[in-house]
């Protein structure tokens, strides 16, 4: 078969007499040949690696072919961001052969998406690539995402106020992260520092729990514990840097309230109608049962008497 792709070979053979004459009855006087090489192959193209996810423009991508290519252009390749086409109007194609370099690629690749770069194979068309024999270059596409947003951080809410100190903190983030590591938070008691040391970070990808804390939560006071963007080198997996700072607060009230009752002149010779007790700090829950009246050290009934008033003192 002559349309097989090979090396290929047609000969007329003087050696079989009789067979090929002329008019006059004279054989073929030597042998004739024609040879030729069938070449059906599309010519492939290999993009050099393009780093992905990353946070910067691709500015020019080396393109090596199967074999020389003839045709090739700026005009032979398309780009999309989020499957939408992108103008290559800067774009610059130099080399030859079977290497070439498409570059001024930055303006049309510096906003955030998903892009494919491609080679479009279109026999006939504007900036048709072909091999020596005619063959488009096969369609080779490369691809890479942009993404200049820096993660964000979410440190889990804590029960406020509470009694007992805190150990454990989540975090969690909007995409999964590196370089979380304890000396990346802050930690204040009524707006004093907190030095920490001996906490430690577990956790992987977009989440995380920091534990430790209880050493230094122990005391009464307000607190606030945060991972600030100032130092951090928490990054994402195209290198962006934290882009939002996040904090829990709380406040820890491990003391007991205490109550005081007004003073009662004594002796007296009338009866006490009311007392005020005050808190030193709100409560709830008080009522008359809370309350024992003794007179001469033997219990006296409360019927009839009411609790009033708000909730950091009251009235009986």
């Amino acid at each position: 078969m002559l349309g097989v792709e090979s090396a290929s070979y047609l000969q007329a053979d003087a050696a079989r007499p009789g067979e090929i004459v002329d008019q006059a009855g004279n054989p073929l006087a030597a042998d004739a040949t024609a040879s030729w090489t069938a070449d059906m192959t599309a010519p492939t193209a290999a993009f050099s690696t393009i780093g992905t996810p990353r946070n910067t423009a691709v500015d020019a991508v080396d393109v090596t072919f199967s074999e020389p290519v003839l045709g090739l252009t700026a005009a032979s390749f398309t780009l999309f961001r989020n499957a939408t086409t992108v103008p290559l109007a800067a774009a610059v194609l130099t080399g030859g052969g079977s290497s070439y370099r498409l570059a001024g690629l930055a303006g049309a690749t510096a906003l955030p998406g998903v892009y494919e770069l491609r080679i479009l194979s279109v026999t006939g068309g504007i900036g048709t690539a072909t091999d020596a024999v005619g063959n488009p270059v096969a369609v080779a596409t490369a691809t890479w995402v942009v993404d200049t947003v820096g993660p964000a951080a979410t440190l889990q809410d804590v029960s406020s106020p509470r009694t007992a100190a805190l150990d454990a903190v989540a975090v969690t983030f909007d995409e999964p992260v590196t370089g979380l590591d304890a000396s990346g938070f802050r930690l204040t008691r009524d707006g004093t520092n907190v030095p920490l040391s001996g906490l430690t970070v577990t956790g992987s990808g977009a989440a995380y729990t920091l534990a430790g804390l209880a050493a230094f939560t122990a005391i009464d006071g307000s607190y606030e514990l945060s991972l600030p963007v100032a130092g951090s080198v928490v990054k994402d997996a195209a290198g962006n840097s934290l882009a939002r700072a996040t904090k829990s607060v709380w406040t820890l009230d491990g003391t007991g309230p205490r109550a005081v009752f007004e003073p009662v002149a004594s002796p007296r010779s009338s009866p006490v109608a009311t007392l005020t007790v005050t808190f030193t700090e709100n409560v709830g829950g008080f009522d008359l049962a809370d309350l024992r009246l003794t007179r001469d050290g033997f219990p006296v009934p409360l019927a009839g008497a009411a609790v009033i008033g708000e909730i950091g003192s009251a009235h009986v």
